[in-house]
């Protein structure tokens, strides 16, 4: 999913334009859709000077704070799954207890991985077919 800085709503991956506000993410597109640097006048392939209007840039708060989440997640969740294992090897072979217990916070566990290889990641560009919205 691609995050509009401006009206704070999600799009799809491929989009190059928010499908709630029209404008652009990060770039600027001509009818075209060919792609200039956010301050540019004319595009620099064909030179035409109708471009999309980019969405304002994230803050660097914004950035650090959910650089620091995102690290908080990834350490929590390396660190249950190491309790898991230790726990799951104890009270399968040494202690030869119950096992669907486990399995489910296993699978859990793994549910919360699958999130977390499936997020988008920053800097992620889609292709697609789209009209520049005026």
């Amino acid at each position: 999913m691609r995050y509009c800085s401006l009206c704070k709503r999600l799009s799809r991956d491929g989009s190059l334009f928010c499908n709630h506000c029209g404008r652009s993410f990060n770039v600027r597109l001509c009818p075209r859709l060919h792609e200039n640097t956010r301050d540019a006048k004319v595009c620099a392939s064909c030179g035409s000077i109708e471009l999309s209007t980019p969405a304002p840039r994230r803050s660097k708060l914004f950035f650090l704070a959910s650089s620091f989440a995102l690290a908080l997640y990834v350490s929590t969740l390396a660190f249950l799954s190491v309790a898991y294992i230790a726990t799951y090897i104890k009270v399968v072979f040494v202690e030869q207890g119950a096992a669907l217990p486990m399995l489910i916070v296993g699978f859990l566990l793994g549910l919360l991985w699958l999130a977390l290889v499936s997020f988008p990641t920053r800097g992620s560009t889609g292709r697609g077919k789209h009209t520049i919205r005026k």
